[in-house]
């Protein structure tokens, strides 16, 4: 998302959402970097250790990326704890697709299409609603020996398709349930860890990714 502004370079207070088209090769890049994080992450968790992890990744030119930010990403909180991000997924890209993807290549950005007329709010519900069996059929099959998340009640049906609708289009789509009682498989799986997600996943503030 990106904050509008009005002729005169003021916010507007409201805001729009863009998509970023890859480039085939952008693609490729993006996958082998996430592949290699996924070893480091796996290290890591196993070890504890920022050293063991790196040496664990299998493609030296991510091992080289990696290491060569140093100690930047960790630091001592105010309460004395150690903060330590090293090791993010945006630290084993490219400079130039982490701008890409960090929000500093507006060239590149093509806006979400807004809601149009009735018809097309109809449109745009049940292509969402289309894309539930896909995207449980997915967390049915989880890959990485993840465990496998059943989409087992209506609520989840909700979750998949306010997700898919959230990601495009303003937030007051997404489906609610107002007598929802406890967090379903899929919300939990959406939030759980959202603090660790990568930089490029949330809202755009134009900071620095690592």
């Amino acid at each position: 998302e990106f904050a509008n502004k009005d002729i005169r370079g003021s916010y507007t207070g409201t805001f729009t959402r863009y998509r970023i088209d890859l480039k085939p090769a952008e693609i490729v890049e993006y996958v082998e970097a996430s592949k290699a994080a996924q070893e480091f992450q796996k290290a890591y968790k196993l070890t504890g250790d920022f050293t063991a992890a790196v040496l664990s990744i299998s493609e030296p030119r991510f091992r080289t990326r990696v290491t060569s930010y140093g100690n930047y990403g960790r630091s001592r909180t105010k309460s004395g704890e150690i903060e330590d991000i090293r090791g993010s997924l945006a630290s084993f890209m490219s400079n130039d697709l982490e701008d890409l993807l960090c929000g500093r290549r507006p060239d590149r950005y093509v806006a979400s299409p807004s809601l149009g007329n009735r018809y097309n709010q109809k449109e745009l519900v049940l292509r969402a609603l289309k894309s539930v069996a896909v995207n449980a059929r997915k967390l049915a099959n989880r890959g990485h020996g993840r465990p496998a998340i059943e989409v087992s009640s209506e609520y989840d049906v909700q979750d998949l398709a306010g997700d898919d609708l959230g990601q495009r289009w303003p937030r007051h789509l997404q489906l609610r349930s107002r007598t929802r009682a406890r967090p379903t498989a899929c919300h939990l799986a959406t939030h759980r860890n959202s603090r660790h997600l990568h930089p490029a996943t949330r809202p755009i503030t134009g900071e620095r990714c690592h």
